[in-house]
């Protein structure tokens, strides 16, 4: 069985400077501790995976990436980061239709966003290795993207969360 919890992630200022993340002094992680490898390289990596926590299906394809242990990129839940949500969705790009991954000050938002995870990730095993395949590298991986949206929004809705978007 799955544990459905959002990874522990670092929170953000409200500044969109992606030259760094929030200083460790101004951090504050989901459940109120910040693991170790986010204290070290927070403040000075621009790298970065903003996804929804409370969903299920981002949270198991984050955790399935392997990202969760790579000291270069932070992994920020969008639940807790309100002012990061509200300057990608000044630039278009709503949380709720899709996933956002800063690397090297490139922006990947929706599927290239799941795309670049497949990409970087280290699955630990097969079927992680299958999953980040199938939703990010596959040749039909594109065009599943709009239905794992909707997906992702019905799977919110019956469990009763809300979605993010202002």
């Amino acid at each position: 069985m799955f544990d459905h919890r959002p990874l522990p992630c670092a929170s953000w200022n409200g500044s969109f400077d992606l030259g760094r993340l929030v200083p460790a002094a101004d951090r504050v992680a989901y459940g109120g501790v910040v693991p170790a490898f986010l204290m070290q390289v927070a403040s000075v990596t621009e790298n970065y995976v903003l996804y929804d926590g409370a969903c299920p299906a981002c949270s198991r394809y984050i955790a399935a990436s392997g990202l969760a242990g790579n000291r270069d990129i932070a992994l920020i839940d969008a639940r807790t980061n309100r002012a990061l949500v509200a300057e990608h969705a000044n630039a278009g790009r709503l949380i709720d239709d899709g996933m956002v991954v800063v690397i090297d000050g490139v922006i990947h938002y929706g599927a290239d966003a799941t795309r670049k995870i497949g990409e970087i990730g280290r699955p630990a095993g097969p079927a992680q290795r299958i999953l980040l395949w199938i939703v990010g590298k596959a040749p039909w991986a594109n065009a599943l993207y709009p239905a794992l949206a909707a997906s992702r929004r019905g799977l919110l809705r019956l469990l009763g969360r809300s979605l993010i978007n202002p």
